[in-house]
């Protein structure tokens, strides 16, 4: 399963985007990366391809989820195991040279910089490129995956069954807490993340893990807003998007896939909330 890319920056909620698997009856596979509004209603897709086993791609299949940057101007994502730079609706695509054997989960820092997953030698660790492809550098080398970025400099990132933190110069490495798929809150004082399938919170500093919804969640991520936080959870016969509160409580669904498509979807994951200026 493609892995989720986090950055969440303060501003107003504004549209929603995240990855998403789908098969027509005729057996035909997309791979596309979805946008909603922040009432679920679906407005396009940013990427789209065909993977059918009889046809050609029409256009290079979503491989992993993406983020916006700090204005919300610029969305970052991958295509192929390459990452890729556009305006927020997919328009004005570039793409970055290869930095690694696979690169993904890219996720824009404060700066005009991408936080992202590589894998060279069968091996994933998190590194450092500027948005035009220059300047490569390594951040982890004992593994790492799901990169997020804070807006006080910090990157968290999964690597053994633990939620870890780094700076971006590499110093001030610590483990926080069990889990995996982090975000951080909009002010950079909490971290959201999975861990056996269920959600919790830990603040950065000094404080307990809390659990956030009593029902199974996963990818979380904090609205630019800090309001609410969107997870993936069951819906049924498919997945849907749900968002609660930070203190785990108004639970709303806001995104079915079966009231939105006419096709079926098989897999949800990697959402992102673009800032609202």
């Amino acid at each position: 399963m493609p892995m989720p890319a986090h950055a969440t920056y303060a501003g107003g909620d504004g549209d929603i985007t995240f990855l998403d698997v789908e098969s027509d009856r005729g057996g035909a596979g997309f791979t596309d990366l979805v946008r909603i509004d922040p009432k679920g209603r679906r407005l396009g897709s940013i990427v789209k391809c065909s993977n059918a086993q009889d046809e050609q791609p029409t256009t290079p299949c979503a491989s992993s989820a993406g983020s916006f940057s700090r204005s919300g101007a610029r969305f970052a994502f991958a295509i192929d195991g390459r990452l890729a730079v556009s305006a927020a609706d997919g328009t004005s695509r570039v793409f970055l040279d290869k930095q690694t054997d696979q690169d993904g989960d890219p996720v824009w820092t404060r700066g005009d910089k991408l936080v992202f997953t590589g894998r060279r030698g069968g091996r994933s660790n998190v590194y450092v490129v500027d948005a035009n492809g220059a300047g490569l550098r390594q951040l982890t080398k004992g593994g790492g995956t799901a990169p997020a970025y804070s807006v006080t400099g910090l990157v968290a990132y999964a690597a053994g069954g633990h939620v870890h933190l780094v700076k971006p110069d590499g110093s001030g490495h610590r483990r926080l807490a069990r889990g995996t798929r982090p975000d951080f809150s909009p002010s950079g004082r909490t971290v959201v993340f999975e861990w056996r399938g269920r959600l919790y919170s830990k603040p950065v500093r000094k404080g307990a893990k809390a659990r956030l919804a009593a029902r199974a969640g996963g990818d979380p991520v904090f609205s630019p807003s800090g309001k609410r936080i969107l997870y993936v959870g069951p819906g049924g016969e498919a997945e849907a998007l749900y968002t609660v509160d930070p203190k785990g409580k108004l639970r709303r669904k806001i995104y079915d896939p079966r009231t939105q498509t006419a096709v079926e979807v098989e897999d949800i994951s990697g959402p992102a909330w673009r800032p609202r200026r």
